[in-house]
């Protein structure tokens, strides 16, 4: 062990700016628009680096939807995000002064998507739509051109049918086509039938997905890891099989799901030999995105909600995975086999107070790495609500909690796979005051 002072989680502050507003022209046609402005700053020690992170983004939305009668209508919406990524001077470097920004990356992403919705007779719907998205990423240095652009057009029909007042059957289909990578075709199949309390459904789904810009072209430096892309990526497409059995009655609700995922050409990172340039500069591994030949993922999947009485509830849930790398026969990296969570809530109200108390539990064993396992972890959090119920327009929330009441931290070497990046026992306190007329 080396000591440092460098951290796995760093000091940041963040700010976000957000507006949303909506408009009814007609009793048909309204108009949705938002947008939201967010900068965070990380900062490091100076002994570890010169700059720290900054990052700045801007992204506004509008969408317009009109009425055709009771049950039909079609929509159109646009959407675009400018994120930009810089280094923060901490110090005086080359000509850069304390507090000044190096931009390193610039990511864009504008998207239009139109969508209709037709009821036909009273058990039968159609959904159609299309969609164009446009992504441009900027980076000098990171990149061999310093900018990639690449846009995605798709159409897509989805026929919702109820049968027999018992089966409801979901059938669609998406056709895409990508500037790099052509023309994929992607069918899904949902069956459910009812029989009391008990739901059955079956589900069937192609799945198509492209490398991103970052997977094909990016590459940087973290930690003394090198991580490079590859322009050799192909899109990996998938099969998924699931089933499910549903049960609901008064205070009582399980599901039960299992499910396989065969995917051809998974895109992930695999280690290679590290270059003796690299490797002169400090890097101590070398990590590249490949095309995975083969992988399997199976599970099962357990969701409970039980209300005992009393103001008092419990729910929670369970999932086992296993996931592999069947081209090599080794387990897939940052996969854990084990995942759950437990939550036990109570709730009341006296007069004009009401409170809403909950414990919450979060579970997994160890993820695997090919270069070293993170550890298991279990953390619990405490969060009470105080609510002052009033007939006026004033309205007034207290929150105040404790996360983290075991107080678990991961104490790992700097530069492992860590489980968890908690500091500890942490306690917060909030207000929410409202007015309404």
């Amino acid at each position: 062990l080396v000591e440092t002072e460098a951290k796995a989680q760093n000091a940041n502050t963040n700010h976000t700016l957000n507006h949303k507003m909506s408009y009814a022209i007609t009793q048909k046609l309204s108009i949705d628009a938002q947008g939201a402005l967010y900068e965070s700053n990380t900062t490091r020690p100076l002994s570890v680096g010169k700059f720290g992170y900054c990052f700045e983004d801007l992204n506004y939305s509008a969408e317009a939807k009109y009425l055709l009668n009771k049950t039909d209508y079609i929509t159109a919406d646009w959407s675009s995000d400018h994120f930009e990524y810089y280094y923060k001077y901490n110090q005086d470097y080359k000509t850069y002064t304390s507090g000044q920004k190096e931009l390193q990356t610039e990511q864009a992403r504008d998207a239009f998507h139109a969508k209709g919705v037709f009821r036909l007779l009273n058990h039968h719907q159609v959904t159609t739509g299309v969609e164009w998205v446009d992504e441009t990423l900027t980076s000098a240095g990171r990149l061999k051109s310093d900018e990639a652009n690449v846009y995605t057009l798709a159409g897509y029909v989805q026929d919702e049918i109820t049968l027999l007042k018992k089966l409801d059957v979901v059938a669609g289909l998406r056709y895409v086509n990508h500037k790099e990578f052509g023309n994929a075709v992607t069918p899904k199949l949902s069956l459910l039938y009812k029989i009391g309390n008990l739901n059955l459904r079956t589900t069937y789904a192609r799945g198509f997905k492209a490398p991103t810009l970052k997977e094909l072209y990016y590459h940087y430096e973290k930690s003394g890891s090198l991580y490079l892309g590859n322009t050799d990526l192909k899109p990996q497409t998938s099969n998924y099989y699931a089933g499910s059995v549903e049960y609901n009655v008064k205070g009582l609700s399980l599901s039960v799901t299992t499910y396989q995922n065969d995917i051809k050409g998974m895109i992930d990172y695999q280690t290679i030999a590290t270059s003796v340039e690299d490797a002169a500069n400090g890097i101590k591994n070398t990590r590249q995105h490949f095309n995975i030949a083969s992988v399997r993922t199976k599970g099962v999947d357990v969701i409970f909600d039980i209300h005992v009485g009393g103001g008092f509830n419990v729910g929670g849930g369970y999932s086992y995975v296993d996931a592999k790398n069947t081209t090599d026969e080794v387990r897939l990296e940052n996969v854990a086999h084990h995942y759950g969570n437990i939550r036990v809530g109570y709730e009341h109200e006296w007069k004009k107070y009401h409170l809403n108390a909950n414990v919450m539990g979060r579970f997994q064993d160890d993820k695997y790495y090919d270069d070293g396992n993170a550890k298991p972890y279990d953390v619990w959090k405490l969060t009470t609500i105080h609510r002052l119920v009033t007939q006026n327009s004033f309205k007034l929330e207290a929150t105040a909690g404790v996360d983290n009441v075991l107080n678990y931290k991961d104490n790992s070497p700097f530069g492992s796979h860590y489980s968890t990046l908690t500091p500890g026992r942490t306690y917060f306190v909030g207000l929410n005051i409202g007015f309404s007329k």
